[in-house]
């Protein structure tokens, strides 16, 4: 755009600087013409503003006004004077009046000084008319043609420049859109990749989580399960051990019952029908069965059955007359437990003698008598452990130890020691030779003749008897 400006305002200088030649020349031919035709006729001659009388004149203004360049450029060529105070201010051509011509006719040097010369200066007018002015004109049309083509190549130039820029740019904004959504796909495959990944690890947390749960609560139950088995082995180890303590404990149990029935029936029972009179005879006649027949027992087999014979009618004798005066009196119903408390009774006084199983061994034939009683008469083996198990704890056998407090008559009480008459305790001597005649009677009853008796548990028995006293 500057050089646009430059280009312009030099061709109109130029265009300017060849106006005012063109003036010029018009005034030194309207000057020439002048002083010709004074000379020739000897009278001054009155030009008018708009005579045409000069060829070059005429000619050179009305090809000026012709052309097409002047027509283009008038505004900027067409020169003005003054303002007058009578008239208003006009355009004037270089045909016209101006300033220049009165300040020409006026100048003391404007008067040619030959012929010779106005002719060169008509002829150097021509020339520049004819030739000069053409060929500058031609001259500035070319320039001017060519600064137009010029700067139409420049302008195209510059469109190139600028379509390519553009087309650099659309291709540099098309590559970075290019690169942007290149940059935004990965970004998003990253971001869905990211999220996959993501939610992978979730469900895997969530699957683990599951799993852990799962083994939790598996390993919960394993346990419940577990601990209701242990719960129930040792529910059933505690009612194993207890059926077995139970068990072995119930021979002690079962000793205790007897004894106190024991006790019970001689206080409440025995006792009536051993003070009663009704029945003394029935008395007398089991005493002598027990005191008299026993006392004749020996080695002999015949011996010991005869005499287990006599008791076994005595038994059934009492029992038929239990029966036959029983309705009348109930004491005279006692008869048979009488008799068996009484065999019972004479057996343990029998076996704590001093005397008792010496050299003769008097346990055997006795042992051999109850044997054979007790398989025609049953109720006699709970009568015989009763009075067994209570001047003879040991027999049951049952340990016995210190109480907490340290008490020794409680412990010996527990043993089964003999108070005497003044309450003294026996000496342990004698509780020993007392317990070991006990303890020998039973173990002879047990292993005694005949072999399918039960009395004391019988053959049978004496095994568990003797790993329980163990």
């Amino acid at each position: 755009e500057e050089m646009k400006s430059e280009n312009r305002n030099k061709r109109n200088n130029e265009m300017r600087e060849l106006m005012d030649g063109m003036d010029r020349i018009a005034n030194l031919v309207r000057a020439a013409n002048y002083i010709n035709e004074e000379s020739l006729t000897g009278t001054p001659q009155n030009y008018s503003t708009n005579s045409n009388q000069s060829f070059v004149t005429g000619n050179f203004t009305t090809q000026i006004q012709q052309s097409p360049f002047l027509s283009t450029h008038q505004g900027s060529f067409t020169r003005t004077a003054p303002n007058s105070a009578n008239s208003p201010s006009t355009p004037r051509t270089p045909s016209t009046t101006s300033p220049f011509h009165a300040t020409l006719l006026n100048s003391p040097n404007f008067q040619p000084r030959s012929a010779a010369k106005l002719v060169q200066l008509a002829q150097a007018c021509e020339t520049l008319q004819t030739k000069t002015i053409p060929l500058e004109m031609s001259r500035l049309q070319s320039e001017r043609n060519q600064s137009y083509e010029d700067a139409c190549q420049g302008f195209l130039l510059l469109l190139k420049a600028e379509h390519s820029r553009v087309d650099s740019a659309s291709h540099r904004i098309s590559l970075r859109q290019q690169q942007k959504q290149e940059e935004l796909g990965r970004l998003q495959r990253e971001q869905e990749e990211y999220e996959r990944k993501l939610q992978k690890e979730r469900e895997e947390e969530a699957r683990m989580e599951r799993e852990k749960k799962e083994q939790i609560q598996k390993q919960k139950e394993e346990d419940r399960i577990k601990e209701e088995e242990r719960q129930s082995a040792l529910h059933a180890a505690e009612e194993e051990a207890e059926k077995e303590d139970a068990l072995k404990n119930a021979h002690v149990e079962r000793a205790q019952i007897l004894m106190s029935s024991l006790e019970k029936v001689r206080n409440e029972e025995l006792k009536q029908f051993d003070s009663s009179k009704s029945v003394s005879r029935r008395r007398l006649q089991f005493k002598k069965v027990v005191n008299g027949k026993i006392n004749t027992l020996s080695h002999e087999d015949k011996k010991v059955i005869e005499v287990a014979g006599v008791v076994v009618e005595a038994v059934k004798g009492a029992e038929r007359d239990d029966a036959a005066q029983g309705g009348e009196d109930a004491v005279l119903g006692m008869g048979k437990k009488y008799l068996l408390d009484l065999l019972a009774s004479n057996l343990i006084v029998r076996v704590q003698a001093d005397g008792f199983n010496g050299p003769r061994g008097d346990g055997f034939p006795l042992a051999a008598m109850f044997s054979s009683v007790s398989t025609e008469c049953e109720e006699l083996g709970p009568v015989l452990e009763a009075h067994l198990y209570t001047v003879c704890p040991t027999a049951i056998p049952i340990l016995s130890l210190p109480t907490s407090k340290g008490d020794e008559n409680a412990l010996m009480e527990s043993l089964g020691m003999i108070k005497d008459k003044n309450g003294e305790f026996e000496s342990f001597d004698k509780f020993l030779h007392r317990t070991e005649g006990l303890i020998s009677i039973m173990a002879d009853i047990m292993s005694s003749f005949p072999s399918n008796h039960t009395l004391l548990g019988g053959r049978e028995g004496a095994l568990t008897w003797l790993e329980r006293f163990l």
